[in-house]
């Protein structure tokens, strides 16, 4: 499929997450094949992971770090495009689809974070990319 993308996502005890991260990922405007890499939970995410493999979610279970993960993602991947998140993120429901379509005349491209939560990490200085 032309234009396809995987996007792999790399958790390790994300219970709490993983579920807003998976469904705000199904339903992107551009389809995608969900990667999710656990590098060994033991707080029930691979349980709610498993849970969504009948809409196209593929868990694959290795202890591992993120940068790791990753690679392991992007071994799996058979897509044209990779895209990468964390299982605390929660993508805007276009977010594939503008990936993608950057992809296409650039080799990388990163989306703006927006952070909520503990206002000790929100205020947090983020690195600026050009």
């Amino acid at each position: 499929m032309e234009n396809s993308a995987d996007i792999i996502i790399t958790v390790l005890n994300e219970s709490r997450n993983i579920r807003e991260l998976l469904e705000s990922l199904l339903s992107q405007t551009l389809p995608c094949h969900i990667i999710v890499v656990d590098g060994g939970s033991t707080d029930g995410t691979q349980k709610i992971v498993q849970a969504f493999s009948d809409r196209g979610v593929t868990l694959y279970s290795q202890k591992c770090g993120r940068g790791e993960g990753r690679n392991i993602g992007v071994r799996i991947s058979k897509a044209d495009f990779v895209l990468f998140t964390d299982g605390d993120a929660v993508p805007d429901r276009s977010w594939a689809e503008c990936m993608v379509k950057n992809l296409q005349d650039h080799d990388l491209v990163c989306g703006k974070t927006i952070t909520r939560g503990k206002k000790s990490i929100a205020s947090l200085d983020r690195v600026k990319i050009f």
